[in-house]
């Protein structure tokens, strides 16, 4: 199965979803979805928004019916950091008692974010508002010492 792969646009941002969709093209019984989970070290970062597979069951496939599901998942992030988990698909064959796991590999990250600017330390600009407040003060001092003597 495929991999999805989340890019965030913010830091606390939901993603929007990506589905992975399920069908039962090659069995030739019924199968049923028993158990649909995500895991992992990133596992919170991820969200099923939607899943209708949980618990269904797909018929065999012919070239007239086809049945699938769908599970849908989000991610979003608290920072910057790569994140991964798996989307497990767990299903058994009707008939059987053996169950299976379909794995697919969950990536997450948040894209590029806006730098802060960078901080003054020189000639930039930034102490012009400062000498032009301390030369108001100055003046404003000035008038006022002016008023005291008058």
């Amino acid at each position: 199965m495929a991999e999805l792969a989340f890019t965030a646009s913010a830091i606390n941002t939901n993603t929007l979803p990506q589905s992975v969709d399920l069908s039962n093209s090659i069995t030739t019984g019924a199968l049923t979805i028993t158990g649909v989970t995500i895991s992992g070290a990133g596992a919170a970062r991820f969200t099923s928004t939607a899943d209708n597979c949980n618990t269904q069951t797909l018929a065999a496939s012919t070239l007239l019916n086809t049945t699938s599901c769908r599970v849908s998942v989000r991610f979003s992030a608290p920072d910057t950091a790569t994140y991964t988990a798996s989307l497990n698909l767990t299903m058994r064959v009707a008939g059987s008692m053996t169950t299976f796991t379909r794995a697919v590999p969950l990536t997450g990250q948040v894209g590029a974010t806006t730098p802060p600017p960078a901080s003054g330390g020189g000639d930039d600009g930034g102490g012009a508002l400062g000498w032009a407040w301390l030369t108001g003060l100055a003046l404003a001092t000035a008038v006022l010492a002016r008023r005291r003597r008058s």
